[in-house]
């Protein structure tokens, strides 16, 4: 497990380090402005995705690891099958959806009319990236981590390339949809290749309505949570201006990025978890669940502090002297990572045990928190600062929720967590 927990962190940091490198460029390309019309385009893209895929992310992985243990062709192919129809159906028709009211979504986002155009951009980018989750959550479930880290530094390669090979926001965000497809198609064939010799085996609708069981509902808490990374950018937008969106969503973006340092974590879990929970090694699942709180709890806030002292250089050095104004919005956000990290590590462990949607239930009550601070900034006519700050009163709320919820379905203590 150490190898494969090696193997997607190298993978994972790899997409943090592409990341970064897109954000750099992009700000010394599109200048202020134009950076903030692009991090609020991708930042709705990360707010759609959770919405097209259903849920099934999770869920494809789940039933993959299950079936895959089984040796059962037939049953890991009906899931695998059922999941791709479900999800690329239900897309194609929310995005059609989508683009019969571009101007009322470009209005939401960006906070101006004129940015209508974008929302046919934004639904194939959005698709792209729904196509390549469904194979992430093959090799997944399978366990094949090694495919699945070349897969992710692949897709974190595409917007990089794209920002390179293109000179205006629109040509950036079609060449990203464009080569997250292309990887999705090279990473393809061994999933038909799985699907085909037992296609005539297939038991679609036991298996579609298991699946939509199991991801329906996770849905609303999906959505939630991309709200809670989404609604700080598209509030600032509509309250204090693009550019100033622009500095809100980068910090929530790092936050993501760091809390996606310890998605290989949460990765490894789901299947490891779900073994030893049906096999009843509740004391293993223990063990390795303190080491994991402890060691994320260390990086995350010791990265947080770096940030924390370096966002001026970051800033200035990195995107340029114009995105020094920033700075305090950074430093306020990046204090959102170390809750969200955990949040990541462990929400893998806690789908493991429990069939129903619990962790959603927590984002609820976080998003609510951060609702509630977001109209306490709005009608008070308080500082942009209140945007972040609201921002990481719901990410210590669902830190809270999810270490309360894991500690008590395996039998944990912090005391004991503490000692490990």
């Amino acid at each position: 497990m150490k190898r494969d927990i090696i193997i997607t962190f190298i993978g994972y940091a790899l997409s943090f380090l592409f990341g970064i490198m897109v954000y750099r460029l992009a700000a010394g390309m599109l200048g202020p402005e134009g950076f903030g019309v692009y991090t609020l385009a991708r930042r709705a893209e990360s707010f759609m995705e959770p919405v097209l895929i259903m849920g099934l992310g999770v869920g494809i992985a789940r039933y993959t690891a299950i079936y895959s243990a089984k040796n059962d062709g037939p049953g890991l192919v009906s899931y695998l099958a059922a999941g791709y129809v479900i999800v690329i159906v239900f897309s194609l028709l929310v995005l059609a959806i989508a683009n019969i009211m571009p101007g009322i979504l470009g209005r939401a986002i960006f906070g101006k009319p004129g940015y209508g155009g974008y929302i046919r951009i934004i639904s194939v980018l959005g698709e792209s990236y729904t196509v390549i989750s469904l194979v992430y959550s093959f090799y997944r479930g399978q366990s094949r981590f090694k495919s699945a880290s070349v897969i992710s530094v692949c897709t974190a390669a595409a917007p990089l390339i794209a920002v390179l090979a293109a000179g205006s926001v629109k040509a950036m965000l079609e060449l990203t949809a464009a080569g997250v497809f292309m990887v999705a198609a090279v990473f393809s064939p061994p999933v038909f290749m799985t699907i085909l010799p037992h296609l005539k085996k297939v038991r679609l609708t036991s298996s579609a309505k298991d699946l939509l069981r199991f991801g329906l509902a996770r849905i609303p808490g999906d959505i939630s949570m991309a709200g809670m990374l989404a609604l700080p950018a598209f509030l600032t937008s509509n309250l204090f201006g693009i550019r100033q969106a622009g500095y809100v969503a980068f910090g929530v973006s790092i936050v993501n990025m760091i809390g996606g340092m310890f998605q290989p974590v949460g990765l490894i879990m789901l299947p490891k978890m779900s073994s030893m929970v049906s096999e009843g090694r509740q004391n293993e699942a223990r063990v390795i669940l303190g080491r994991i709180i402890k060691y994320t709890a260390l990086l995350s806030v010791g990265m947080t502090i770096i940030l924390f002292i370096s966002a001026k250089y970051l800033l200035h050095y990195w995107l340029g002297p114009q995105f020094d104004e920033a700075t305090g919005i950074l430093r306020i956000a990046v204090l959102a990572a170390a809750p969200y990290a955990l949040f990541v590590a462990l929400r893998s462990s806690i789908d493991a045990a429990h069939v129903k949607a619990v962790n959603a239930g927590n984002v609820y009550k976080a998003l609510f928190v951060s609702a509630a601070a977001y109209f306490v900034v709005k009608t008070g006519r308080l500082a942009i600062t209140g945007i972040p700050v609201s921002f990481i009163l719901g990410m210590l709320i669902l830190c809270f929720l999810t270490l309360r919820v894991l500690l008590s379905t395996y039998g944990l203590t912090f005391k004991w967590s503490l000692k490990r």
